[in-house]
């Protein structure tokens, strides 16, 4: 720090250096402080995707795509439907299963079944649709139909 002092002509002055006052600046560690708080204030401030300020609660709602519930829940007339607008299916299990049985093997996801009806005890389900042609060869979603998969069907 310099210290000026006016001496008795109004132009010229005496300067002195005061060792006092020096000791009572900033030590090294709270420079660095200083330091890496102005940078983490400029890196928040210029980051390009921010973390959001208040989070998700149980209250948000996700959006839904038109159609989703529509096409992905369970319909009136499935089996094991049990609201108060059933058509009357009754729960299924595998062990009511007639016919022919076939093993099919899925290589990657998604394999082309589009929805289940669960069965009575949880671990059975009964496939509701699949999508009805594949695409090109190899087609993932295709898998269900190019193995012969039919609605109806119990997994």
């Amino acid at each position: 720090l310099i210290l000026a002092q006016a001496s008795a002509s109004a132009h010229s002055f005496n300067y002195r250096f005061d060792p006092t006052l020096d000791t009572m600046g900033m030590s090294k560690s709270l420079k660095l402080m200083a330091v890496a708080a102005v940078a983490s204030w400029w890196y928040r401030s210029v980051s390009f995707v921010a973390p959001p300020t208040d989070g998700r609660s149980a209250l948000t709602q996700a959006q839904l795509g038109h159609g989703y519930q529509e096409r992905m829940s369970p319909r009136a007339h499935d089996p094991g439907y049990a609201e108060a607008d059933t058509k009357g299916a009754k729960p299924f299990s595998h062990t009511e299963a007639t016919g022919a049985t076939a093993e099919v093997t899925f290589k990657k996801r998604p394999f082309g079944i589009l929805r289940y009806a669960p069965g009575a005890d949880g671990k059975d389900a009964m496939v509701m649709e699949i999508i009805p042609k594949s695409r090109y060869p190899g087609d993932p979603q295709g898998q269900a139909f190019a193995a012969g998969v039919q609605s109806g069907w119990i997994v």
